[in-house]
């Protein structure tokens, strides 16, 4: 069975409990990071996926077929109008 592609984005505080948890997963797979500061999303994912894309730019990691899923881990105040645009490009959110 091909484990389910997630991105996450955001590269802060929270993003490593959920990049852990997707290497640990046996279904799913961390497949890409977005964050704008590059250089913390290449962190992650050296950290916890080094076979992960990174991106800067949340549109273009949202038209990357590989992912499936998208996990929202920016501050609070800023999750509505990444889910709404993830969910415009068929993507699943958490």
């Amino acid at each position: 069975m091909e484990k389910i592609g997630f991105g996450v984005l955001g590269a802060g505080m929270i993003s490593g409990i959920h990049a852990d948890a997707l290497r640990k997963s046996e279904k799913g797979k961390l497949v890409a990071i977005c964050d704008v500061r590059t250089e913390n999303a290449q962190k992650l994912a050296d950290e916890y996926a080094p076979d992960a894309k990174v991106y800067s730019d949340f549109d273009q990691m949202l038209a990357d077929p590989a992912v499936q899923v998208v996990n929202i881990v920016t501050p609070n105040h800023l999750h509505t109008q990444f889910v709404l645009k993830a969910a415009a490009a068929g993507k699943h959110v958490l």
